[in-house]
């Protein structure tokens, strides 16, 4: 169980960063799909816990080191979105260009977001822009299966929604344009490890959707021994 998180865990390390060429003309990318699969009490929770904790740190210091930069950037296009508010309401002929002049500020800013690399219960549609939010690098780790059933269908009337994880996994560019929402991802890279109760990988690959998609060929499957009754109490802190 804690060689299947730590793997995962490299991988969001490395994901977008990296690829493997192991010839001139075959190369993959570096982000996996883990899924560690045990019965309750097997202490999924408190293994998935551990092993992450160095990511988590991470994210927490960067975005502390990040803090000045985000609020600098929000004060810049704030200032100027008041500034195009003052042009409006001036009856001066030269509004138009003097606005125009302004929102080219606003785009020439470089936006400075917090640093993200875990997400959890989201839908595919937040997958997506959260990729985008954060230069198409995202990791999701659960200790549930609910993300199964979010895919599946949850909030889309019963219709599976896998482009988002299918595209996330292989690097393919998703573009998502619709009536107020453009995203553009090139090259998206999802890193996922979920531990599971043994009845949601049933359940995972009895989905039809889920196997004709390739979905289920996407992980890498583990099923540790149970340690039931097996564990030592008297062990050095």
């Amino acid at each position: 169980m804690a060689g299947g998180t730590a793997f995962a865990c490299l991988s969001a390390a490395v994901a977008g960063k990296f690829e493997i060429q192991p010839k001139p003309d075959y190369r993959e990318p570096l982000n996996l799909y883990s899924l560690i699969a045990a019965d309750p009490a097997e202490r999924k929770s408190a293994t998935l816990g551990l092993m992450e904790q160095p990511l988590r740190r991470f994210e927490t210091e960067e975005n502390t080191r990040r803090g000045p930069e985000i609020q600098a950037y929000k004060d810049s296009l704030e200032a100027l979105e008041m500034e195009i508010s003052a042009i409006k309401r001036d009856k001066k002929p030269d509004k138009p260009s003097r606005i125009a002049a302004k929102r080219q500020e606003i785009e020439q800013l470089h936006p400075v977001e917090p640093y993200r690399i875990f997400a959890d219960d989201l839908t595919p549609e937040r997958a997506a822009s959260i990729l985008a939010e954060n230069h198409g690098i995202m990791a999701v780790f659960s200790a549930e299966g609910g993300i199964f059933g979010t895919l599946a269908g949850r909030y889309s009337n019963g219709q599976p929604n896998l482009s988002t994880f299918l595209k996330g996994h292989s690097g393919d560019p998703i573009r998502i344009d619709r009536r107020g929402r453009t995203e553009n991802i090139e090259k998206p890279s999802i890193t996922c490890c979920l531990c599971v109760q043994l009845g949601v990988l049933t359940d995972v690959i009895k989905n039809k959707a889920f196997r004709e998609t390739g979905l289920c060929a996407r992980f890498l499957y583990c099923v540790p021994p149970s340690r039931l009754g097996e564990r030592s109490y008297h062990t050095q802190p």
